[in-house]
C-alpha cells in the first residue's frame, strides 16, 4: 500500500525544510515540496496528494486561493494553513473556506505531527464509511431480488431436481 502524500507548499525553503524534516519522522508519509501556489497547482494536475500544508501569504497565489481552487479535486486533499501573520479573520476565513486546520508558525512539531495524524485518520473512516455504505446498499438490494422469488416454486424444483439426480425420482409425478 503506497504511503499518505503530503505537497509542503511555502515560499520560505526554511520552512519547507523543516515541516519536512518534522514530518519525515518515522517515515509514515511520502512528502514533496515546492516554493509557491502556482507551483503547487501544477504539481497537483499531475500528482493526487492526500494533505497540503501549506503558508497563507505567499506571491501570486496565496495559501487562501489554494485552498478555493483545490476544493474542486475528486478527492479534494485536506489543507492545513500555516502562517506567521495570523489574524482571527483569516483563520475564520481559512475554516469556512474549507482547511482542515489553522497553525501559527513557527508551530510546534508535536502539534503539527497530531494535526497530520488527524487528517489521514479522518481521511480513513470517511473513506471506510462509503465503502460501508455501498455494502449495506448492495445488501439491501440481493434482499430485495431475493424477495421477488417465489419460494414456494424454488422449492419445488429444487426437491424435484434433487430426486431426479440421486435416481429416486422415479415414479414421481
Amino acid at each position: 500500500m503506497p504511503k499518505p502524500k503530503i505537497l509542503i507548499v511555502d515560499d520560505e525553503v526554511f520552512f519547507r525544510r523543516l515541516f519536512t524534516e518534522i514530518l519525515s519522522d518515522g517515515d509514515l508519509y511520502s512528502i514533496e515540496s515546492v516554493g509557491s501556489g502556482k507551483e503547487a497547482l501544477d504539481y497537483l494536475s499531475r500528482t493526487k496528494v492526500d494533505v497540503i500544508l501549506t503558508d497563507m501569504v505567499m506571491p501570486e497565489i496565496c495559501g487562501l486561493e489554494l485552498i478555493r481552487r483545490t476544493r474542486s479535486f475528486d478527492p479534494a486533499p485536506d489543507i492545513i494553513l500555516a502562517t506567521g501573520n495570523a489574524t482571527v479573520e483569516t483563520a475564520i476565513q481559512a475554516l469556512k473556506g474549507g482547511a482542515r486546520d489553522y497553525l501559527l508558525k513557527p508551530c510546534n512539531p508535536e502539534q503539527l505531527r497530531h494535526t497530520v495524524k488527524i487528517c489521514f485518520e479522518q481521511r480513513r473512516l470517511i473513506a471506510e464509511n462509503t465503502l460501508l455504505q455501498s455494502q449495506i446498499r448492495l445488501y439491501q438490494k440481493g434482499q430485495h431480488l431475493s424477495g421477488l422469488l417465489n419460494i414456494d416454486n424454488l422449492f419445488q424444483e429444487s426437491l424435484s431436481t434433487l430426486l431426479n439426480e440421486t435416481g429416486q425420482g422415479q415414479g414421481l409425478a
